[in-house]
């Protein structure tokens, strides 16, 4: 597939034009229309996959399968004027039928090209089921993780999203054959309270210096197609919002694909109070720019009888449609709608599962270890290893939420993995407190207390994180953590896996534990990828991406916050801070531990001023100073200390993710340029400000040792 920055769009584009020159108003409006497959009773506004209602739409969500997207492929290309097929969308957010890690997971492994080919693998495994649209990514910058859907993104900071973004658009799209979708524009992440759903407010300065580069960055990558959010921004929701999708998105950002709405977010206009009725919902949404409607009769029923009342242009459904006709000629659908029952599909490949294992195995992060870790199994010979908590033997739970068409006979569970690889040793495992199944404390602890070590698989069942699954507690359960207690009054050395979509507080736990990895939800390769970096096979290389909390009152926590007027600094009393908790993170963005040590020297500034044109190259060599081979994330912070408006304390600038084995030594540089240093100012000019500057080369955000001063001067 190519994108929407080939020239070749313009030659679809084109042809598209001749085609809608020949369509009706109505024949046009059907091509903005979007049914969703499978059962309807959510919404009564839906249509079924009928004879007749599949030549009512231009797209479907939720329809996959090769032989029933074929089936009604057959009818719309029949009942369709001029032969125009469907498009079939489907959320395929970290995987299809081999589970990826979640996408949060995804962005702690600092590493583009993984993100990338595993976006590759769930376009290809899609496309082979007609699948021809991702929704996905999801670039929102995720602040507070009371809200579930930090799971379904790349964390806190703009910077990385930017990467991962684009390296998500390129693996669906140039690599896996199927559109992606950026979503969800705009603000959605920011909702007060944590609330899904829930509308936010913001100025201008926050949603085009923090929220918008990823966007812009999926733009630049070619994207195919964007999801207006269901929030309201400002007070106007984002769906019916001429100022975001047809001013910013348009106009200042440049997108050229077409725009579909979220699940109901034009209907629900109304509940909203913006839109009186169905028709006023549909004037605001489609005139603002959503093309597309999901899901339901909406558009069919009332925007031809808007068009002939001079209240929307037939020149913009002609726009609209032209770009949803080029799309497809994109996606390929307009020359081969449909696919060949009979051609091999690769599903859950070994190339697939290898993609699959290594971004989990680089995603997973030591947030504690006292030195039990790694457990080599030629030292556990003879001995016992105990297993247990609700993901020790669990191939459901730790696939994730949006887990498209997971099949969990293709997980590999923990403790499969362990039995394997500690062949020499006897597991003993015992689940102590099960989701799903009937268990005993006592019966666990019994089974556990014999045991050398302790492994305990504690999790966030993967219900409770993705979509309208926001909290007011961040802690395990409170089960789990009973279970834990018992656990650690046994004397035995306890290691504590965790598995999540989101940071839970680990302030209690870390004091407790032996050590604590943090596992995320791993997706097919869960226990393989568990197993090689717990017996030090692999060295854990993980970084969070999104901060760890001390207590939820924190929240929103992230690290690139402004400094205030009175900032902490434990010089006064009357500072911006708690009585009862530090105002940090329990662990800092960019924080991971490794089995080995990473030392940065001889850390130098080619200069202290960067003019306009000329570029500054900061340096540093990092060495293994360890016995264990392994990677480490060489992370670039910038602070502008005086602008036109308040400036983040620390911003992510730069990263470079390096392999070093025992001993070995070298070079990390990062250039930086005046662009780097521009941001929109109070008049919404992008600009660089001369001034000063800070510079660090730091193992995470919180990390000040490696500090250097420079001006900009015009």
């Amino acid at each position: 597939m190519y994108t929407l920055n080939n020239p070749e769009y313009k030659k679809a584009r084109e042809k598209a034009r001749e085609i809608v020159k020949k369509m009706t108003l109505e024949e046009k409006v059907i091509q903005l229309t979007q049914y969703i497959g499978g059962d309807n009773s959510y919404n009564p506004e839906s249509a079924d996959a009928g004879e007749t209602n599949a030549g009512r739409c231009g797209s479907f969500l939720a329809a996959c399968g090769i032989n029933e997207v074929n089936d009604i492929q057959k009818i719309a290309v029949e009942y369709t004027p001029f032969n125009i097929p469907i498009i079939t969308g489907n959320d395929v957010i970290h995987g299809y039928r081999t589970t990826m890690p979640i996408p949060l997971a995804m962005s702690c492994t600092f590493d583009v090209d993984l993100v990338r080919a595993a976006c590759r693998v769930a376009a290809t495994e899609a496309r082979c089921d007609n699948v021809h649209w991702t929704f996905s990514p999801m670039v929102d910058i995720a602040r507070d993780s009371r809200w579930g859907r930090v799971a379904e993104g790349y964390g806190e900071d703009t910077f990385l999203c930017t990467k991962m973004a684009a390296a998500a658009v390129k693996g669906y799209q140039n690599d896996g054959g199927v559109m992606a979708c950026m979503k969800h524009y705009v603000g959605y992440s920011a909702c007060e309270g944590g609330r899904d759903y829930n509308g936010c407010d913001m100025s201008d300065q926050t949603l085009f210096n923090v929220y918008l580069p990823p966007f812009k960055a999926g733009i630049d990558a070619g994207v195919a197609t964007f999801m207006s959010s269901f929030n309201e921004i400002n007070g106007i929701p984002c769906s019916g919002s001429k100022k975001m999708l047809t001013d910013i998105l348009r106009g200042k950002l440049g997108f050229d694909g077409f725009v579909v709405s979220d699940y109901d977010s034009v209907l629900e206009l109304i509940n909203h109070g913006y839109a009186e009725d169905k028709k006023d919902a549909v004037l605001k949404g489609y005139g603002a720019g959503v093309d597309v409607i999901m899901s339901g009769n909406m558009y069919n029923n009332y925007l031809p009888e808007l068009v002939r009342e001079g209240k929307i242009s037939e020149e913009q459904i002609d726009a609209s449609v032209e770009r949803i006709i080029a799309a497809k000629y994109v996606v390929g659908v307009m020359d081969e709608p449909f696919l060949d029952t009979e051609k091999p599909r690769p599903f859950v490949t070994p190339e697939h599962r290898k993609v699959a294992y290594e971004t989990a195995v680089n995603s997973f992060v030591l947030l504690e270890n006292d030195g039990i870790l790694p457990i080599i199994p030629e030292k556990y010979a003879k001995k016992k290893i105990g297993l247990t908590g609700p993901v020790a033997n669990d191939k459901n739970s730790v696939l994730g939420c949006w887990s498209s068409l997971k099949n969990t006979n293709f997980t590999v569970s923990i403790k499969e993995a362990f039995e394997k690889a500690f062949c020499d040793s006897e597991i003993v495992y015992e689940a102590g407190y099960s989701f799903d199944e009937d268990t005993s404390f006592e019966k666990g602890v019994q089974a556990m207390k014999d045991c050398d070590v302790i492994v305990a698989c504690m999790a966030e069942y993967c219900s409770e994180s993705g979509e309208a699954t926001s909290k007011v507690s961040l802690e395990l359960s409170e089960e789990q953590l009973d279970y834990l207690d018992m656990l650690f009054a046994t004397g035995k050395p306890v290691i504590v896996l965790v598995s999540a979509g989101r940071p839970l507080i680990m302030t209690e736990i870390r004091k407790k534990a032996a050590a604590i990895l943090y596992i995320w939800a791993p997706g097919t390769e869960c226990g393989n990828a568990v197993c090689d970096v717990m017996t030090g096979k692999r060295n854990p290389c993980g970084r969070t991406t999104i901060s760890f909390p001390y207590n939820v009152g924190q929240m929103p926590l992230y690290y690139n916050h402004k400094s205030t007027g009175r900032p902490a600094a434990d010089k006064s009393s009357f500072e911006s801070k708690y009585i009862d908790c530090p105002i940090g993170p329990l662990y800092p963005f960019g924080y991971g531990l490794s089995y080995t040590k990473f030392e940065y020297t001889d850390a130098a500034l080619s200069a202290d001023k960067l003019t306009e044109g000329e570029t500054l190259t900061v340096s540093c060599k990092v060495k293994n100073t360890g016995h264990f081979a392994g990677s480490d994330v060489v992370q670039l912070y910038v602070r502008d200390l005086f602008g036109s408006i308040t400036r983040p304390v620390k911003e992510l600038k730069g990263f470079e993710k390096i392999f070093l084995e025992p001993g070995e030594e070298r070079e990390v540089s990062f250039e930086i340029t005046p662009e780097m240093l521009a941001f929109w100012n109070a008049d919404m000019e992008y600009v660089t400000e001369p001034g000063a500057f800070k510079v660090w080369i730091a193992h995470d955000s919180g990390d000040n040792a490696l500090e250097f001063d420079f001006s900009y001067c015009i």
